[in-house]
């Protein structure tokens, strides 16, 4: 009976050592910068009953994820191409959900567009799949109208501007 509590010493020392980490101050920042693009519109979206702040949630997520760290220089183009390309592929993917034809034809273009440019530079590959995710969210999400699809493109390029700064 006693020997089936017994803890192994290699996995009592790998629990003492996992709550012995240390987290950096800038870690902590990019965690709060993280929690703050995504929670800030979220709340405001459910205290003021706009779902479109949805998108700015997303778009503070999918900045924070396309954040490798490095210079600022290279934090801000990635996440600035990451939000620009991100609003103009959820524009897109909600023009195009129409019909078939035009789904399938953009989707290829724009898998094809960012698949390309992660060849010739290493900033867009940390983010390419990302942009493609986005735009297939624009494309389950299609408007009728190109007014309704712009508004929804400048809440998600709105949400990953707050975290570039």
């Amino acid at each position: 009976m006693r020997g089936m509590f017994r803890v192994d010493k290699k996995s009592e020392f790998g629990v003492r050592r996992a709550l012995q980490i240390r987290v950096s101050s800038g870690t902590l920042w990019r965690a709060l910068r993280c929690a703050t693009s995504i929670g800030v519109p979220a709340l405001l979206g459910v205290a003021t009953g706009n779902d479109d702040l949805g998108w700015a949630s997303l778009g503070g997520f999918e900045a924070t994820v396309a954040d490798l760290g490095g210079s600022y220089q290279a934090r801000f183009t990635s996440m600035g191409l990451l939000s620009l390309g991100g609003a103009f592929g959820l524009f897109l993917g909600m023009i195009s959900g129409d019909h078939l034809w035009s789904v399938f034809l953009c989707t290829v273009i724009w898998s094809f567009i960012w698949a390309y440019a992660s060849v010739l530079g290493g900033t867009v590959s940390s983010f390419n799949a990302l942009l493609v995710v986005i735009f297939l969210c624009g494309v389950e999400t299609h408007v009728q109208s190109w007014t309704q699809a712009a508004h929804h493109a400048l809440y998600l390029l709105g949400g990953a501007g707050c975290t570039t700064t």
